[in-house]
């Protein structure tokens, strides 16, 4: 099959831009057993799936990039470096960069991409900026369509925007052949900057979409990009707001910071 994007035009978070310019796996807990899975190892065949993503944490959510893909293949891994894709997600929340990856990656059935992102859990935020699109208001839950095999895999990303450099996602979860699959998502560090926590290099986003404003960032520049890490570190679980920069603590999230359902459209 030929490989899609659902999205929609992303350039940047931050409103900056427009006034400037159970038993749990280690990236998942899976909340289902193991009975509704394609264990074949020939490729299945290809379905529609509805996957709905929930915010259930305090920091708010960039657009999520997601790929279903072969068993073999692989998006991003905890231990291995950040592509850069997925550090344009962490550090700016941008998904275009890691969209074209996976649509690049031979292992790869499908992709999607929410084009939207998602305020802290239980807020409502009008849109605003590159979102300002006439849809319906943001909320914390996204729901989108992607296709993929009965046993294919299922690997997602998105900006954990109130930090430097965290991200959340899923990384290879098993796909449901009928019915629905639950996943617990974590929150991870790229690896690729210094997690200072503080405003001035936090992206103005946080200040719109999360629990409180930011004074010190929402000021109608970009943020400052922080300072990178040197070398590169391994993706690993996020430590959460340490409290070692002004970012305050309603910005602070447990490991766990997602829900997202995948269901076989019927």
């Amino acid at each position: 099959m030929k490989k899609k994007v659902i999205t929609r035009a992303f350039s940047r978070i931050s409103v900056a831009l427009f006034i400037t310019g159970g038993s749990c796996l280690v990236t998942s807990c899976d909340d289902d057993d193991n009975d509704n899975v394609d264990n074949s190892t020939e490729p299945g065949p290809i379905q529609t799936y509805i996957v709905t993503v929930q915010n259930t944490s305090n920091q708010p959510m960039g657009p999520v990039a997601t790929a279903t893909h072969s068993a073999d293949g692989s998006i991003w891994t905890v231990g291995g470096l950040a592509s850069p894709g997925v550090q344009q997600v962490a550090e700016i929340g941008n998904p275009m960069a890691l969209v074209g990856e996976m649509l690049d990656n031979p292992a790869v059935t499908d992709v999607a991409n929410s084009g939207a992102p998602m305020p802290s859990r239980g807020r409502v935020v009008p849109r605003f900026g590159p979102f300002a699109n006439g849809g319906p208001d943001l909320t914390d839950t996204q729901t989108f369509e992607i296709e993929g095999r009965t046993n294919d895999r299922l690997s997602m990303a998105s900006m954990l925007i109130g930090t430097n450099d965290g991200f959340w996602g899923l990384s290879g979860v098993r796909l449901p052949a009928t019915g629905t699959r639950s996943y617990t998502a974590r929150g991870y560090d790229s690896g690729t900057e210094e997690n200072d926590e503080l405003q001035q290099n936090i992206d103005d986003g946080a200040s719109i979409l999360g629990p409180e404003p930011l004074p010190n960032e929402l000021n109608g520049a970009p943020d400052n990009g922080g300072t990178p890490t040197q070398p590169p570190q391994g993706i690993r679980n996020h430590p959460g707001i340490r409290g070692v920069g002004d970012i305050p603590s309603s910005f602070r999230f447990g490991s766990s910071v997602a829900r997202v359902t995948i269901s076989v459209k019927e």
